[in-house]
């Protein structure tokens, strides 16, 4: 509740925030195309592992 701690769950928001737009965006993943816990949490692994070599390639 310190005036850092509230400023840090502020800017850890909008960081998590862009990651979700720029995959929604640049990945053009907007709905799963598997049924299946399984088999989304597969595809949404994967888009991250995409996501973050994207990160690193930059």
């Amino acid at each position: 509740m310190s005036p850092l701690g509230i400023e840090l769950r502020t800017q850890r928001s909008i960081q998590v925030e862009g990651a979700f737009g720029v995959i929604k965006e640049a990945f053009k993943v907007r709905r799963f195309k598997r049924f299946g816990a399984d088999k989304v949490k597969m595809e949404f692994y994967l888009t991250l592992i995409g996501y973050n070599l994207l990160k690193i390639s930059q």
